[in-house]
């Protein structure tokens, strides 16, 4: 059974997109919602119009924020609506180098969604805790303090390129955000496949182009103090205890890593040194 759910400012008041609440018996609402959200999503000229009418059609489900991310090399958001204070606190922190949501979206198999709170109870209940575990539960605190508790993933890829589409909700209490998860499912699924499928038609640049690792070239002794740091997953103090040198020379070796990779922080250099196969 078709609904029309006009969505609030959002450029869609003429051309409500239907919703459908069971697919599976009903393949003529799945042709008709993905066939409303394609004659919306074409129209985009730019990428600001591209992101106001993905929000529009995700509000009429009761999803008002959302982020699309290309994971391929370096990971970066394309398409975001979260507040901009929360995005200046992610990326100042470089969150985006440990965030639970991109490992899964760079490992897990394309279309399977999983909500980031069943990813940190799995790793909470892991029998060792790393940096990146307690990075993680910062990050965390940092959603909540912006009111937003959850977000449901849906990893994608495309040739060798992975992308993933986040999508959230401002409310303390969940329950309704899952209800309206599990409503939407399938009308999620095939709104995720549009974006990627129209955003790399109509903005291939935007939606393909992703940093090249450069070529990183270190001496042995700021090599030997970050293999260490990986091995053993130590601070930057104890490092230097355990290498017998000064916290000053580590420090010096610790921003010549970190000048060396593009990190903003010494873990976040660790992440991306195993990530490209720097260090074993």
């Amino acid at each position: 059974m078709l609904e029309n759910i006009e969505s609030r400012n959002n450029g869609l008041e003429n051309n409500p997109i239907p919703l459908f609440r069971s697919s599976s018996d009903n393949i003529r609402a799945q042709k008709s919602f993905e066939a409303a959200c394609y004659k919306q999503l074409t129209s985009a000229n730019t990428i600001e119009e591209f992101t106001d009418k993905i929000s529009g059609i995700l509000k009429g489900m009761g999803f008002p924020t959302f982020t699309f991310s290309s994971l391929t090399n370096a990971p970066r958001f394309i398409l975001s609506t979260l507040p901009e204070a929360l995005i200046r606190s992610y990326q100042k922190e470089n969150f985006i180098n440990c965030d639970y949501a991109f490992r899964y979206g760079q490992t897990a198999p394309a279309e399977t969604p999983i909500f980031r709170s069943t990813i940190e109870d799995y790793m909470a209940a892991a029998p060792v805790e790393t940096f990146d575990m307690i990075r993680n539960r910062r990050l965390s605190n940092l959603f909540k303090c912006h009111g937003f508790y959850d977000y449901y993933l849906i990893p994608l890829s495309s040739g060798p390129c992975c992308y993933l589409l986040s999508i959230t909700t401002q409310a303390s209490d969940m329950e309704g955000f899952y209800k309206n998860i599990t409503a939407h499912e399938q009308e999620l699924s095939l709104l995720a496949n549009l974006i990627l499928h129209l955003g790399l038609l109509k903005f291939k640049k935007l939606f393909q182009e992703a940093k090249q690792p450069k070529e990183i070239n270190l001496n042995s002794k700021p090599m030997k103090l970050l293999k260490t740091l990986a091995e053993n997953d130590l601070t930057l103090v104890q490092t230097a205890d355990k290498l017998c040198i000064s916290l000053h020379t580590a420090d010096k070796h610790s921003t010549v890593i970190r000048n060396a990779i593009g990190a903003r922080t010494i873990a976040g250099a660790v992440y991306m040194a195993l990530r490209r196969g720097l260090i074993d």
